[in-house]
Order: structure tokens, then sequence, then C-alpha cells
């Protein structure tokens, strides 16, 4: 404090300077001109303030509401007993492959039970457990393939035996193929499409010009003939 004469306030200016640099201040985001337009009385102040917070109440109401309605019309799922279903691996992997799926081999529904709760049987060792229903799909099956669309393919490596003999027999057969359409049931003499008659000959019909007319052609061709001649000279 300042002596009442207030003449030794130069020697406390170092204190205050420390004191208003060191002090903690909320700023108040206008200018110093702005602070005359601050509503100063309290009353006023903590009914809107309470308005405020019953705005904010009814907003966060709405947003529940409209999550509830998301949730019952778009992320509700309904299974049947009977269905096969793929469960959601997890698991914490330190180490987790890109192409391997985070989704387990289909199991089967036993029994659907309330609050969202699904039993499965794994198929393999007949076991059942509970699940989360937000933790299977659906399994969708493709066509089951026919025997005659099957075709197999032998990952083990030919034999040197097996081998010539694939191409003795891939050589017979050029040999023995039709050249022609590349056949090998038949040979080339006996081609199906050498069999076949060739279409029967149609002459085409030639219009006869009369002498008459072979004379004024050849007259027209000397006349414009000489006119040629005489416009290049």
């Amino acid at each position: 404090m300042t002596n009442p004469n207030k003449k030794d306030w130069i020697r406390l200016l170092e204190d205050a300077l420390w004191a208003y640099r060191t002090a903690y201040r909320t700023p108040l985001g206008c200018l110093p001109t702005g602070l005359s337009l601050c509503n100063l009385d309290y009353d006023q102040a903590g009914k809107q303030r309470q308005f405020q917070l019953q705005e904010l109440d009814e907003l966060r109401l709405e947003a529940y509401e409209n999550s509830r309605i998301y949730k019952q019309k778009i992320l509700r799922k309904e299974f049947r007993v009977g269905q096969k279903v793929l469960l959601f691996n997890s698991r914490l992997k330190l180490i987790v492959g890109k192409l391997r799926s985070r989704w387990d081999e289909p199991f089967v529904i036993t029994n659907v039970l309330p609050y969202g709760a699904i039993e499965l049987k794994d198929k393999h060792t007949n076991n059942t457990f509970q699940v989360n229903g937000h933790q299977i799909k659906l399994f969708h099956e493709g066509p089951t393939p026919t025997a005659g669309d099957l075709e197999t393919i032998s990952l083990m490596e030919p034999t040197p035996n097996e081998i010539v003999a694939a191409d003795n027999q891939r050589f017979e057969g050029y040999i023995d193929g039709c050249g022609m359409c590349g056949s090998i049931g038949h040979s080339f003499n006996d081609c199906p499409i050498l069999q076949e008659p060739p279409p029967p000959f149609r002459p085409q019909s030639v219009q006869e010009s009369s002498l008459e007319d072979l004379m004024k052609q050849l007259t027209m061709n000397n006349i414009q003939f000489k006119k040629n001649v005489s416009a290049t000279q």
C-alpha cells in the first residue's frame, strides 16, 4: 500500500506489474467500450440462462428421440430360428491379415431370446452359445453347383511320363484332325464342309447393245475428244 500522500507509488510499480502479469484473467471477448452494453441485471440474466438451459434440454431430448427412431427402423434386425448367420470376431489381435475376414463361418440360430440376445449352434461341435444380435448378420448362400458344372483341376505336378503322354495325344490329334474346320473327329478329306455341293452357277444377264447404239457412242466420244484438243491449244 502507498502512503496517504501517494508519492511513493514508483516503489511499488514493479510489484504491481508482476501481479498483473501473473494473475489469471478470463477474456470477455469484447472491447472496453462494449462493457457498458453488458446486462448487469442479475435477475434478468438468471432467467435468460434458465431459458437457454431449457432449450438445451429440448435439443438433447429431440436428438435422443431421433436416435431411437433410427435404431428401430434402420438398425433393427429380425432373425428367425433356422437361419444361418455370420458372427463378428471381436477378439483383439496384434497382427491382423488384410485379406482375412473378421466374420466367422456360418452358425445356425436355435433360439431368439428377448432384449436382442440370439442363441447360436456350431454345426461342427454342436455347441450352443448366446451372443448379442448386433454382432451377427445373415449369411446369403449362393446357388448349389450341380455335378455337370463341376470341373476338377489337379494341383499336383505331373510326372514326366504323363507329360510325354499328353504331348503325344495332342500331336496325334493335330495330325488326325481336320485342317478345314479344326475338328479332330474326322480327317481333312471327310470334312462336312468339303462334302457340301457347291451352289449352282447362275450366269448374269448381259444387256446386248445394237450396232446403232455403238456408232452413236463412238461419235459422241470423237466429238468430246476434239473439244478437249481444241481447248488445250
